[in-house]
């Protein structure tokens, strides 16, 4: 089920070659312009290029390449990262963010192969702790204009430099941020920010920027009912049995629904639950758990053994769809 590379990402070719380019790029634009607007036919609008196609084919090309020019207001505080989907706005005050995006633009490669080879044009996907889109944008790409993204994410900061992001890239009409934190209940919590901003958690951080009060909603109440929901991804930083408590409608509305959760033992003893009881969860729901390799995207059958030794690593759930890239299912 191999997926060919999105169509719409951005050329990070030079958008000017020389200064003759730049020169022709200008002429067709203003020639283009003149042209929209009835102040010129096409023969004097481009006397040398009477046809009218060419000249449409050269205004597109030179707006394509002046908007690849465009630069975004950055704070003093914010850098822009390239990545293989579009460019992000990063925090620079997360510097473990920094370090780990600065060369490629990829933080989770595996899981972002997975998201990508599953979307489809016209599909939902959830993002349950968005952070600054780093999976947000690649699924934004993939279900394309006639799809819906919504990403869930509660710190401000995040969410923020999320939303500037996607307008960045073009894709803000088919992505939903909802400011708050996904849980089985409404009203507000405290939310620990840490120093590593994806590390932010309702739970207790032992390493904390600051505290604040962030709104809590459940997904089955950000998600309308009947809504065709392909894959839901939870990075919740020991919370995910509560969003999950909150998205039983929408697991029952879609019997195909994937799921990729973040599984992480030293999350789960913040929130004293036990791995078996974490696990179980999910396969009380009949969902089939597997690892997925960040390194090559390969997903395996979750290991029975040694995942108290665990650090964290991201779990594709699926029920009863078997993928080539998904390995046998568990006996």
């Amino acid at each position: 089920m191999e997926r060919s590379q999105p169509t719409d990402l951005l050329d990070d070719r030079p958008p000017v070659q020389s200064p003759h380019d730049t020169g022709q790029l200008t002429k067709a634009v203003q020639a283009g312009i003149r042209l929209y607007h009835g102040l010129a036919s096409p023969a004097q609008a481009a006397p040398r290029r009477p046809n009218v196609h060419a000249l449409t084919q050269l205004f597109t090309t030179g707006l394509d390449r002046l908007r690849q020019l465009r630069r975004p207001r950055l704070g003093r505080d914010e850098i822009l990262v390239a990545t293989p989907y579009g460019r992000l706005i990063v925090p620079a005050e997360d510097e473990a963010l920094v370090t780990c995006v600065a060369e490629g633009g990829v933080l989770e490669p595996g899981t972002t192969s997975i998201i990508t080879r599953l979307l489809r044009e016209g599909d939902t996907f959830v993002d349950v702790g968005a952070n600054i889109g780093l999976l947000t944008l690649p699924a934004a790409r993939c279900v394309g204009g006639r799809g819906m993204v919504i990403a869930i994410e509660p710190v401000p900061r995040l969410a923020d430099v999320l939303r500037r992001s996607l307008a960045l890239n073009g894709v803000a009409s088919r992505v939903r941020v909802e400011q708050c934190a996904a849980a089985d209940s409404f009203g507000s919590a405290r939310m620990h920010v840490g120093t590593i901003l994806g590390h932010s958690s309702l739970l207790p951080l032992d390493d904390v920027r600051q505290v604040i009060e962030v709104p809590l909603r459940r997904v089955d109440a950000i998600v309308a009912p009947g809504t065709k929901v392909a894959l839901v991804k939870i990075d919740a930083e020991g919370y995910e049995i509560p969003v999950w408590r909150g998205m039983q409608r929408t697991i029952a509305d879609n019997p195909n629904l994937a799921l990729i959760v973040e599984f992480g033992p030293s999350h789960l003893a913040r929130a004293n639950v036990e791995i078996s009881e974490w696990l179980d969860t999910f396969r009380q729901a009949d969902f089939d758990l597997y690892e997925i390799d960040e390194l090559t995207g390969v997903c395996r059958p979750l290991r029975r053994e040694g995942l108290e030794s665990v650090v964290s690593m991201n779990l594709l759930l699926v029920r009863g769809m078997y993928p080539d890239f998904v390995g046998a299912p568990p006996v």
